[in-house]
């Protein structure tokens, strides 16, 4: 379960509900697939908050929830295909799949809601490659189709703010498909890559007009390292 705060608390700082200005199409088109590496073991990969405030330039960092559960938030969020793309680690994301085990961390350089820096960084484990390749197809395929939509959050206040999505690429040699969001000041990246039998699933945000480029892709592609470096 959650710590310190929970997981709904923390995303409410970055969406409470999406709501897209254009319907995605009917059928999605190609994506980019990330390479998929292949391991053995898992355990304790994600980055150290010093880790994190590295990659991020913001020296506070501190982790300030933890789950062993996929986020289940209650948001209205439409079109819900771009949910995935939107935020991680969501429940209503890996609905076409059966996770093993889930081990999420949130890091912020300040109170939820209000810290100019926010990281949310998972690791998922399915019961083998086969089953982590489907859903890492499903998820670019999704990601595809919401590539460059404008999104709308919705708080619980009623105040909206529209958020405008890049389209997906991949990166570090075709292991790490990253998309970006981008609303105002605000900028956030997401990431996603595979490593054996383990997904990992990022976000990175900077909300007082930093830089967020590159970030969620750094921090995926360290985690990804990290489980290689226990084989």
């Amino acid at each position: 379960m959650i710590r310190t705060t929970t997981a709904a608390t923390l995303l409410a700082g970055v969406a409470a509900t999406v709501l897209a200005t254009a319907a995605p199409a009917a059928a999605a088109p190609a994506a980019p697939i990330p390479t998929f590496n292949y391991g053995t073991k898992s355990g304790e990969v994600l980055l150290t908050a010093e880790q994190i405030g590295e990659i991020t330039d913001a020296p506070e960092m501190s982790v300030v929830g933890r789950s062993d559960d996929l986020i289940d938030a209650k948001s209205s969020i439409s079109p819900k295909e771009c949910l995935s793309a939107f935020e991680p680690a969501r429940a209503e994301s890996f609905s076409d799949a059966d996770p093993k085990s889930v081990t999420i961390e949130q890091l912020a350089d300040g109170k939820p809601g209000k810290a100019p820096h926010v990281v949310i960084q998972a690791v998922i484990g399915f019961s083998d490659k086969s089953e982590l390749g489907d859903h890492m197809r499903a998820t670019a395929r999704s990601w595809k189709s919401c590539g460059g939509q404008t999104v709308t959050t919705t708080s619980k206040s009623g105040d909206e703010v529209e958020w405008q999505l890049s389209d997906p690429s991949t990166k570090q040699d075709d292991t790490i498909l990253v998309i970006s969001q981008r609303s105002g000041k605000a900028n956030c990246e997401r990431a996603i890559a595979g490593y054996g039998a383990t997904f990992i699933d990022v976000m990175s945000c900077s909300f007082e007009g930093g830089r967020a480029t590159g970030q969620a892709e750094d921090i995926a592609a360290q985690i990804s390292a990290n489980l290689a470096d226990q084989k």
